[in-house]
């Protein structure tokens, strides 16, 4: 097979079939994929071995083929040679181990997992399989040649509703499932092609730190379907995209960078044409010229040894008496916490449609926030924001990455459209969204804590410090994660200190939780610590520091309805975590080469109503009695028209199939807030009750004169009334008397774990997870937003990370051959 494979000429040759002859009954055969993730992952290393077996005895010389080591290793021929006609024991397993590890020599890359462990993998595998053919008499390690074993995955949810309130708070699936499953759901880049339209795409930087010389697109324009290269200069009004106003001021990031290169894959022109490939293939033939390309500093130790902190943003937050505090505590222990970088992965990239019109620029964009790109697309053609009609369908999937950066496209397509006077269409790749936006900021955080004998953390000092980008807007995060820095424990005395590192990465943007993240990784730590430093089970020690009724918070506030306690308990016996204890305790007695573990994790959760608020319209019409909705926020998933639509209901008392939510449209909801930090829906939902309220208020006098009408009946003669059947109210949002929060969620995990000690493989043998959200809007909803956040946590943690070429400063990780989401099932109640 080695010399078809390497010495067959295949030019004009078709493979036909490849046969595979028999073996030998004497043979042991065994093969092996180490990969990232079960399921659609490249390996770390592939592995097989065919062993000719007498007894315990290898009758001759066996075959031990390994991928993933380097592009020379094909065979392990000198542990082949040594494990020759060798009888099976356990000095003889120690000693092949040695020696393939001694053997191989793996190749250094960064998208590879380190040699070091793939040289140990190796050797796990050789021992595992020679393990396996040893047949110890000894219990311990009967475990070790199987591979982890995973049963058929399988969920259960429960929870309360309020039947009294239904159709609101009633558990149901969203009201367009069907058709987002079914796959005829529209979304922006679904609108089909309209006359004379163009299509559009970037030419990015692939350098990270330069100067630009110049920019030769005609090569570009020679090309067939080419029609308009558009850079910098061509900018009618300002080339930038972020404002100030509405709760963020924002650095100007330009949309083509005019001088100074700041990160590669940075957008530099934009090439028009009649199709998508053109455009593409125009992109890739623009010539760049630069000057001063410098090395790209990218990680935060460059920065913090170049002084490249943003030192006007530092935030410090101490809270009680820190340094009186470390004198009275017992023990000590401090550690240091990293954390890479996670892109978004929304199913639908990065896309805007501009269309001008008789009197302006009807625009579509897939984004969280609509009043970033309106504002944006009207300041890039020098037009007020009444010249921009902005439309924002469905978005498929955020998780904050369509928070701000969807204003870049929104700006690029509508000047494309207004100079071309042609419709345009900016729709991005899944390598262009990762190569040009921001994603998670990584962290090095160091820590310090302070606790007695008992396990009571009493004081806590930690050094935040994290990669922001080339702007000091990714500040924000680090602002947001002091917030939260105690999430779920009572630690009266804290020194926290964040500190914003400069690199040459786009400026950061938000991604699902982006303070609680962080800091829940590093207060969890920190309890991991001091449970270890004690010798007791980390769940004992966060037990004991949990927040409870009547606590006051980092922030002065006294704890009212504070029910993390009773979720943590309930939880616990729900899910049998102290039976389950001493089940993983004697199975990790019981076995050497396979151990499990189980832990628990609070988390308390503040909810801000951040920005100016949601207004919602509601419009009854007298027909037929249908009732359509529009509002201010963005359906990205998370069910937010089907809560709408159940909120008007409840409150005019008609069938959910009654009542239509439409798309957010910046006529009818100007100057709406960003749609992010799990408050739209509600706050959204409020406007619609209260747009509803003031309906049925009109509506009164006509009911009270008419009690016996149908709904039908009831439009008609309110019409006849001449009543004003369409409503508007803006919910204003409001911080009440919380300085930071208006309400905190309470929710905990149960979560239990094995590893194979000889792979390194892991997987997640079950999850529990109780929640306290109040009284749900739609239980199943909020389900499913649990469970999604749960995973993408997990992703985060253990699997997903951002590699750069540390020369260019290119993203490497810009798919999914090498950019991977986590895949898991978990059992979950929510109360």
């Amino acid at each position: 097979m080695l010399d078809l494979l390497t010495k067959l000429k295949m030019h004009d040759k078709v493979l036909t079939a490849v046969i595979l002859p028999s073996l030998a009954d004497n043979i042991h055969y065994r093969s092996f994929k180490v990969t990232p993730r079960r399921q659609n992952a490249h390996a770390y290393i592939n592995a097989a071995f065919s062993i000719p077996l007498d007894g315990f005895t290898i009758r001759g010389r066996p075959s031990i083929v390994l991928g993933g080591i380097s592009a020379n290793t094909v065979h392990a021929s000198k542990t082949e040679d040594f494990l020759a006609n060798k009888t099976i024991s356990i000095d003889i397993m120690k000693e092949a181990f040695a020696t393939i590890k001694n053997e191989l020599e793996p190749t250094e890359s960064p998208l590879e997992a380190s040699s070091k462990y793939r040289k140990d993998l190796a050797g796990g595998l050789l021992y595992k399989v020679l393990l396996g053919l040893q047949k110890s008499r000894a219990p311990k390690v009967w475990s070790g040649p199987d591979d982890l074993h995973r049963p058929v995955s399988s969920g259960m949810q429960t929870f309360l509703e309020m039947s009294q309130e239904f159709p609101l708070k009633r558990a149901g699936p969203k009201m367009d499932a069907t058709v987002q499953v079914t796959g005829e759901a529209v979304y922006v880049n679904d609108m089909p092609k309209l006359q004379h339209e163009l299509y559009a795409a970037f030419t990015l930087a692939d350098v990270a730190s330069a100067t630009i010389e110049s920019i030769d697109a005609s090569e570009a324009l020679k090309l067939p379907g080419v029609t308009h290269f558009l850079s910098a200069k061509d900018i009618i009004g300002e080339n930038h995209y972020k404002f100030s106003g509405n709760l963020f001021n924002m650095p100007q990031h330009e949309v083509f960078a005019s001088r100074e290169v700041h990160y590669n894959g940075q957008p530099l022109c934009l090439i028009l044409a009649e199709t998508q490939g053109a455009a593409n293939e125009g992109a890739h033939r623009v010539k760049v010229t630069y000057s001063e390309i410098r090395p790209p500093v990218l990680t935060v130790e460059e920065s913090l040894a170049k002084d490249m902190e943003y030192k006007h943003v530092r935030k410090t937050v101490v809270v009680g008496e820190p340094d009186e505090a470390w004198s009275m505590v017992d023990q000590r222990v401090e550690g240091e916490v990293r954390m890479g970088s996670q892109y978004h992965f929304y199913l639908e990239n990065q896309v805007s449609l501009a269309i001008p019109s008789e009197d302006g620029i009807d625009l579509y964009s897939s984004t969280q926030f609509s009043d970033i790109c309106h504002h944006a697309a009207a300041q890039i053609i020098g037009k007020p924001l009444n010249f921009i009609n902005i439309t924002v369908p469905r978005v498929g999937g955020s998780f904050g990455g369509k928070s701000f950066d969807p204003a870049l496209l929104s700006s690029a397509a509508t000047l494309g459209a207004y100079i071309s006077e042609r419709p345009v269409r900016l729709n991005l790749d899944l390598n262009s969204c990762i190569r040009i936006f921001g994603k998670r900021p990584p962290i090095v955080a160091k820590y310090k804590a302070g606790f007695n004998n008992e396990g009571s953390v009493q004081v806590v000092d930690i050094d935040f410090v994290t990669d922001i980008g080339f702007t000091d807007q990714g500040s924000m995060f680090t602002e947001d994660a002091a917030t939260y820095m105690d999430m779920s424990y009572y630690v009266q005395n804290w020194n926290w200190v964040g500190r914003s590192m400069k690199t040459n990465k786009k400026t950061m943007q938000p991604v699902r939780a982006p303070g609680a993240v962080p800091s829940a990784l590093i207060i969890e730590s920190i309890m991991e610590h001091v449970a270890k430093s004690l010798d007791k089970h980390p769940i004992q020690v966060k037990e004991m520091n949990l927040y409870q009724n009547g606590h006051q918070d980092i922030y002065g506030r006294i704890l009212e309805n504070c029910t993390l306690k009773e979720v943590w308990r309930r939880l616990k016996d729900l899910a049998d975590v102290e039976g389950r204890l001493r089940l993983v305790d004697n199975f990790n007695k019981e076995n050497m080469w396979k151990k499990r573990a189980i832990t628990m994790t609070p988390c308390k959760h503040g909810i801000q109503y951040f920005g100016p608020g949601f207004g919602a319209t509601v419009s009854i019409y007298c027909r037929d009695g249908s009732v359509a909705i529009t509002q201010g926020g963005v359906e990205m998933g998370q069910g937010l028209y089907t809560k709408v639509a159940q909120g008007v209901a409840h409150v005019l008392g008609v069938p959910l199939e009654n009542i239509k939510v439409r798309p957010l449209q910046g006529i009818s909801s100007p100057n709406t807030s960003l749609s992010a930090a799990s408050i739209t829906s509600e706050s959204t939902m409020k406007a619609a009750i209260k747009a509803s309220e003031i309906l049925k208020e009109r509506m009164k006098p006509i009911r009270d004169k008419f009690p016996d009408a149908d709904w039908k009946e009831l439009c008609i003669k309110c019409d006849a009334n001449k009543i004003d059947m369409s409503a508007r109210y803006f919910n204003k949002h409001e911080l009440f008397d919380h300085p930071v929060f208006n309400y905190n969620t309470y929710s905990a995990a149960a979560t239990e774990t094995e590893v194979d000690i000889l792979t390194g493989e892991s997987q997640i043998r079950r999850v529990d997870i109780m929640a306290d959200y109040g009284e749900s809007l739609n239980p199943v909803l909020d389900i499913g937003q649990t469970e999604g956040a749960y995973i993408m946590g997990l992703g985060n943690y253990l699997l997903e990370d951002t590699k750069f070429d540390m020369k260019t400063g290119r993203i490497l990780t810009d798919g999914t051959w090498v950019c991977f989401v986590i895949m898991y099932h978990s059992k979950s109640h929510l109360t």
